[in-house]
Parts: structure tokens; sequence; C-alpha cells
């Protein structure tokens, strides 16, 4: 064939959607099958007409050979559309001849020209496109050859329908311009998402074997320094005991729910959002040598002391591996009381996993759902609660709303309670949102009984007469002789203790029911009995100094000041520390003005952060307050000083390589490239007290930092660089402040 027929048959071949084909160049001789085949499929096609042969043999040039050939180049579209209406892809020639009018060696040809979509055996042909899934895009890293990139950009997860996050950041698109363009290579684009799930799901994996998932053996034996590790940082005896790791000492990561593990998870078509025994039995199925590892591995020395591996932890069997404190937003615990130690001095078992709540206070109050999942309300919420509660009288109390500046994006308080205003049923021990129709279970915790008089653990008895709650054991005035018990309430609280103890008899034919809390006095007249602790909590006071516990440097406010931006003069001392901070890395910017923002709220939520931190870290420097910056849009700079820093209203102008929080910059150079210029042309750059505390290496998954498996609790910030950070990224409200507002030319 001629260069000027080649051209002319290609031309009528891209256009025969459109117009019949009426005629084709004669065939040429028959040219040798082992010639070199093009990559591009249309090529591939042209050489097999041009020498009038297919792998299949050659195309019968008779009087129906033009609507052959019109078949086989407007084939591959109606091939794909008609084979993706069968459930397994596949059909039989005879079947698509018969019920769908397609011409057997027509189809043989296409199937010979699109190896790379169609397969044939035994005379049935099937739809397999030889398409995956991009192992870049899903890996910690990213795909940087996006642009030259022939495999898809999508969740695997979402192909094997387990992710159900409308946020996924590996997407869920199928027309995307990158996926739009991998499945018109295929004539796939017009089927839709469930059919494209169904068989992407059948074939990425078995084109692309992903190596088993394996559990890192150096992280067991706390060698890892890999930042990008490809195994499971989790502890392999909890993996191989089915979810108990039996070691009460051990330090290791036990939580499947960590975004390192989960992303491994995912990347290898695992799921991740079940229950540990789930993912662990899956794991296992797919990697049948984990439970044949060896065994010296699960005895590495996970602690300073030998003795602590023989001794059970009293939270190994109940579901629950380290210690709980009631500033966690979950409150479980085997043993629904208050630590006393933990209150008063140091658990014993704190290092291990104590089976109590861990507080500040002997009391502590929780809010649950279900009864399944109990979680610990704020703290002003837990004051406003026991101080009703202490009050015999009380029946009710409204508590406050939820401070939602002091609670992460993932805490389920956020929406379990939102910002409604509750009412608490100190009867019946509920909570009831302002509708009344939401009920949720309500509890009290107080210390374990000890020696030690505890008024928080002290439990008064009262009874009702005469309008007017009475103390057993306390005269009543009002009251006739008769009616005056000599009982007190030590007494009846050991009764009430005694296990399935109902009643406990008193004089003169009176008796106290426990079930019922009534006090019966023979069988005519009965008052209502109410337990409750001793008053403990000192009286609120109304005349304290707002200013008081206020930075002193600040000028004075008054308590229903929420925010006040102070111009500070150039020649102050606070002004040139300001500068300082600046260094000389503002080479170009000139400073023109510099503003100390002044937020009560934001401020005391920093503050209490960095007192709860210092107690549980137990030294202040670890804590790390730092001095950082912040770049951000003109336009949000106000809202920024009122509600502080949040990504998910201002957006990240820094992307979200690192994590899904709130940036800051180590240097000023590098917050003030993200600065945006205003209509006076000028910049204006945040200086922000940051708690940095512990670190680790971030990536663009996560919405929290992982669990951090020395101390117990989630790390306190992700950064780019764990040795020499330059990104500081924050997903805590409470950890950071907006301190000052400098405005740049």
């Amino acid at each position: 064939m001629d260069s000027s027929s080649a051209t002319t048959t290609k031309h009528h071949l891209t256009h025969m959607a459109a117009a019949p084909l009426t005629s084709f160049p004669a065939a040429a001789e028959s040219q040798d099958g082992d010639d070199d085949v093009p990559i591009d499929e249309f090529e591939i096609a042209v050489k097999n007409i041009s020498s009038g042969t297919s792998r299949k043999g050659s195309i019968q040039r008779h009087s129906s050979s033009e609507s052959e050939i019109s078949s086989l180049w407007v084939h591959r579209e109606k091939l794909v559309e008609t084979l993706a209406k069968y459930d397994t892809f596949r059909a039989s020639l005879l079947t698509l001849l018969e019920h769908h009018g397609l011409n057997q060696n027509a189809v043989r040809d296409a199937i010979t020209t699109y190896p790379n979509t169609f397969t044939l055996s035994d005379e049935i042909a099937e739809l397999r496109p030889k398409i995956t899934i991009c192992e870049a895009h899903i890996s910690p890293d990213f795909c940087y050859a996006w642009e030259s990139c022939d495999d898809l950009h999508i969740c695997p997860r979402y192909v094997m329908g387990d992710c159900k996050e409308d946020s996924c950041s590996l997407g869920h698109c199928w027309t995307t311009d990158h996926n739009r363009k991998i499945l018109q290579s295929f004539n796939m684009d017009r089927l839709p998402s469930e059919i494209l799930c169904t068989l992407i799901r059948g074939t990425f994996s078995e084109l692309k074997p992903v190596k088993s998932l394996d559990v890192c053996q150096s992280y067991n034996k706390a060698t890892c320094r890999r930042r990008q590790c490809s195994s499971l940082h989790i502890c392999l005896n909890f993996v191989i005991r089915g979810g108990n790791c039996g070691l009460p000492s051990c330090q290791l990561n036990h939580y499947t729910t960590e975004p390192s593990v989960c992303k491994l998870l995912e990347s290898h078509g695992l799921p991740s959002n079940r229950c540990s025994k789930d993912i662990i039995a899956t794991l296992l199925a797919q990697n049948q040598t984990l439970s044949n590892q060896s065994y010296s591995l699960r005895h590495v020395k996970r602690s300073s002391t030998a003795s602590s591996v023989n001794t059970p932890s009293p939270n190994l069997h109940k579901g629950t591996s380290s210690t709980v404190w009631s500033h966690f937003y979950k409150g479980d615990v085997p043993v629904a009381e208050i630590c006393y130690s933990s209150v008063e001095g140091k658990c014993q078992s704190e290092a291990q996993g104590c089976s109590r709540l861990h507080a500040k206070e002997h009391f502590h109050w929780q809010v649950s759902e279900s009864k399944e999942q109990w979680l610990n309300l704020q703290n002003s919420q837990v004051i406003s609660l026991e101080r009703a509660y202490c009050d015999p009288v009380q029946e009710s109390v409204t508590i406050p709303r939820l401070d939602t500046a002091l609670v992460t994006p993932t805490n389920p308080l956020l929406s379990l309670l939102g910002r409604d205003l509750w009412s608490a049923d100190l009867i019946n021990h509920n909570l009831k949102d302002s509708s009344g129709e939401k009920i949720l279970n309500l509890r009290r915790l107080c210390t374990e009984n000890t020696e030690m008089n505890v008024p928080a653990s002290t439990f008064l008895w009262y009874y009702f007469y005469d309008g007017n709650w009475v103390e057993y054991g306390r005269l009543n005035p009002s009251a006739e002789g008769d009616l005056v018990y000599d009982v007190s309430s030590e007494s009846i609280e050991v009764v009430y203790n005694r296990p399935g103890c109902q009643i406990m008899s008193l004089m003169d034919n009176n008796k106290i029911d426990f079930q019922a809390m009534v006090h019966r006095n023979g069988l005519s007249h009965k008052w209502k009995i109410r337990r409750r602790p001793k008053s403990h909590l000192e009286e609120a006071t109304t005349s304290i100094d707002h200013n008081q516990i206020l930075p002193s440097h600040w000028e004075a406010m008054d308590p229903e000041d929420r925010l006040r931006i102070v111009d500070l003069p150039p020649w102050c001392t606070e002004y040139e520390q300001v500068l300082e901070l600046l260094h000389t890395s503002l080479h170009d910017a000139k400073v023109l003005k510099v503003e100390r923002v002044q937020n009560p709220f934001l401020w005391r939520a920093l503050q209490n952060k960095i007192e709860e931190l210092s107690l549980w870290y137990g030294d202040i420097e670890r804590v790390d307050v730092r001095t950082l910056f912040h770049g951000t849009d003109v336009d949000v700079i106000k809202h920024i000083c009122t509600e502080n820093f949040d990504w998910r209203l201002h957006g990240s102008r820094f992307g979200q390589k690192y994590g899904h929080g709130a940036y800051f910059a180590t240097e000023a150079a590098r917050a003030l490239e993200y600065c945006t210029y205003d209509l006076l042309n000028q910049r204006y750059l945040l200086v922000a007290q940051v708690v940095v505390g512990t670190i680790v290496q971030g990536d663009y998954t996560m919405h929290c930092p992982p669990q951090n498996p020395v101390a117990g609790i989630p790390y306190n910030s992700t950064v780019d660089d764990e040795f020499e950070p330059t990104i500081i990224v924050k997903y805590d409200k409470q950890e950071y402040y907006p301190q000052y507002i400098i405005t740049l030319s």
C-alpha cells in the first residue's frame, strides 16, 4: 500500500462511525506475521488490514467484506458495551452473533487487534482490559509522572467497595481528566461507575500482584528507622494472638486504626474500616507466613522490668492496652471508678495500663449514646453536673454548651452534643437535648474505696418530709418525734453496697427500699429518699477579677470583650522583640505595623492545654512551645483572630502534603510566600504561639496525628522533616494561638 492509500485508509477508519465505508483499497501481498508490532493499536489494525490478514487468518474478500470491515472498526466500543452487559463480562461468539448480530470473524479480529482490551478462549470472548491502579498514586509518596502515567488514579478501597469517605484523598472519581483519558483508550469511558468498579476489581490485583503485607520485624525489635516503611508498624504478638498482645508492658502499636497502618492496608487492597479482629483475620489470610514467624520475636524485651512481663495488667482481658485519662475523649475503663493514686500522686500501674480512669479530681462525668462507648465530658460540664448533684434538692441542671474551640474535629462529642443546650436528669441519669427528643445516657465516676476520707466518694442519705430534704441522723425541727431516725448515712451506705440487698429494716416497722428509693413507715406512709455525694466543691464566686488571669502586659479588657487588636508603638520593647523574631530573613519586606492580638478565650484554651500536657509529660520543656509563622489570605485575618486558625474554614495555602491541619513555618520568609497583597499592596504575616510537643513525619493522608507508642497518646504535630522540621502541622485548636499581626510592604 503506498503512503497516499494508507493516509486515505486511516482517514476512513477514523470516520466510520459517522459514514459507512463504501470502498477499500485492494489488498496487498500477504506480509510476514513476525514483523515488529506497532505500539499503537490503531497502527496494528492498519497493518493487519493492509496485509489482508489478521493474527487469526486472512480477512475474506467477498461481497460482505465491507460490512465486516466496518464492524471491525466500530466494533471495539460496541463489543465493550455488549460484554459489559454480562455479569461476568463474558459471552460466547455464538451468543454475540445470535443475540447482538456481531459477526464471529469480526469479533475474532477485534479481539486480536485489541489484545489489551479483550481475550478469547474456547470461543468465549471476555472483556478484560489490561488496566490497573497506579502504585505510586496509592503509595505514601506521589505519582510525579501523572501526565504520562498509563494507570488509574483512584482509591483501591473504593473500587473494592470498602471506602465510603467523600473526602478520600486518593479519589473516587472516574471522570477526572487523567482517568477519562485512560478509560477512553479502552473505549470504556461511557460505562457506569458501578460497572467500572466491578470490572477493575477483578483485574487490577491480578495484573500487578502486590507483595503480601508483612509486619515489620525491625519495628518489633525497636530498630526500624525507615521513614516510609513498607511493612506494618504494629505489635506482632497482637497480630498472631488475634488482637490480644499478652505482654502487659508492651509499648508497641496495638491500633489498626493508626493512619500508617490504614494506609498500608488500603494500598494492599485490604479493608481498614473494620474491627481489629476482622482486619487481623484478613491480614493472616493473605499472608499465612505471619503465623509462622519466629516465636522468639514475641519475647522481645519491651520494659525495663522483667517482672512486669509475668504480672498481668488489669486491662488485658478488658480490651484496653493503655491508661485512660479524663481529658481523653474516650472514657471506657474496665473498672468504672477513678484511680485514687492518679489524683493524689503517681499510679504504679500507669505504664502498664491502669484498669481505672485517671483524672485530676476524685469525680468525673461521662456520656454515652448506647452504653457501649462512654465519652468524657468537658471540665465546665463536669463541674456544673457535680455541683448540682451534691445538692439533694436538685433534680435537673442545664449544662454549659460544648466548647467547640476545645474539641478536635475527630472528637465524637462534636457530633453527639453539637452546640445544643442539654439538660441533665439527675434522677434517671440521662441527658436531653433542647427538643427533648434525643436522650443520652449519663454516668458519674468517683474514686475507688480507700481508707482515706474522700468527700466526692462519701455519700449522704436524705429523706423528703414536709417540703425539706433531711439527712438521716440529723434532727428535723419540723418533724414529729417519731420521724427523727437515729440511723446514719454511713450505716445505710454499708447496707446499700451489700450485693443483692434491696431492703434495710429499721426500728418501729420502718424500712428503706433501695429499689424504689422510698422510706416506708408501716403500710400507709412513705417518703422519697436520695443518695448524693457529700458537698465538696467550693462555692462559685462571682467577683473574680477577669484581668488577673490574662497576661500582665495586655491592655485591660471587660469580661464580655471577646477580641481586642492593640497597635504596638515602634519604640516599645515588645515591638522590638517581635522584629527580632524575623531575624534577617525578610530582606525585601518592610515592617509597617505590629499589632497584638488579645483574645482571652483562645489564650486560656492554649494555657489549659500547656498545663495538661505538662502534667502528662512531667516536664514543660517537653511540651515545646514555639513561636512560628503563618501566611494566609488578607480577608481571613480577622476570622483567625476571632476563631483561631482552622484549615477547614480558611483552607491551607501550603496544601495538605504533610497532613490535613493548620500549617506553620519556622521561618518568616517561608510563611510570607503564602501571604497575599491587599488593595494597598500590603501583606499580613501572623506570628503564633504553637505547642509543638512530640512530632512525626506527616503525609497527605493524615487527618490527625498517629498514636505515639511510647507516650500512649497521639503525637502532637506532624512535620515535613523529623530531624530538621521547617513546617509544623497542627490538628488541635487548643494547641496554638494567633499572637501578633505584622503588616509588611
